[in-house]
């Protein structure tokens, strides 16, 4: 008897391992000590490892909207929010061959979080690979919420764009999202949602790392008030 429960045990582990697989996402057991973010989408999910010790501000603001754990504004309204920012937004860019870019809390290229953060480069860190995960900017000391993934190694964009991950698992869904057809401001003819980004952290510095000491912009809320001249 001992022996059947032994093996009916043993045999029980692979389903779950089998559907982390199949979903293109790596089992929670593989994981190895770090911060990951695991982006669901309507296309599957995939996971990148966040590097927090090569670039700590960039993480830091990619999870505190990830999480909503710091508030951000939403342009449109007005209003300042704390909600996760990427949850039910789009890949509103896809280029082929080179990047998908999501982030954006209106959908619309030019949308963020109503404020910019300071670039952050380093030579440990570049664009050399398939599944770089890199803020997207305007120019220098722009980032906001923007973020891409590279297809392949992109070398033109270093020191102009922070990179601060690295694809771990679902490459097959990074690489549909990319082949999607698009119109001629690169946005998917049907929108590719972006479900949700889930920080998942393994081991004690990852746990230990804080998002509230790495200088970033704090939105706030003011009572405006117009008042006539009358002089």
């Amino acid at each position: 008897m001992m022996n059947l429960l032994f093996c009916f045990r043993r045999i029980s582990v692979w389903p779950f391992l089998l559907l982390g697989l199949m979903c293109g996402q790596p089992a929670v057991a593989q994981y190895t000590n770090g911060i990951y973010a695991e982006f669901s989408t309507s296309m599957g999910s995939f996971t990148c490892r966040l590097e927090y010790a090569l670039a700590p501000r960039t993480c830091a603001n990619f999870i505190a909207l990830a999480t909503g754990q710091r508030p951000w504004l939403h342009e449109p309204s007005g209003l300042v929010r704390t909600n996760p920012a990427f949850n039910g937004g789009i890949f509103h860019r896809v280029v082929s061959n080179f990047v998908i870019q999501a982030g954006s809390p209106t959908g619309l290229p030019n949308g963020g979080p109503g404020y910019d953060i300071l670039d952050e480069f380093t030579p440990s860190l570049r664009h050399d690979a398939f599944g770089v995960l890199s803020m997207a900017n305007n120019g220098p000391d722009s980032g906001g919420s923007q973020f891409f993934v590279t297809m392949g190694a992109k070398p033109g964009l270093d020191d102009i764009y922070s990179a601060f991950g690295r694809y771990y698992g679902g490459s097959n869904v990074i690489y549909n999202i990319n082949r999607v057809a698009t119109d001629s401001n690169e946005k998917p003819l049907t929108n590719v949602l972006l479900n949700s980004v889930m920080i998942r952290r393994v081991g004690a510095a990852a746990i230990a790392f804080n998002i509230n000491t790495n200088l970033l912009p704090w939105v706030t809320n003011q009572n405006l008030r117009v008042r006539l001249q009358t002089s």
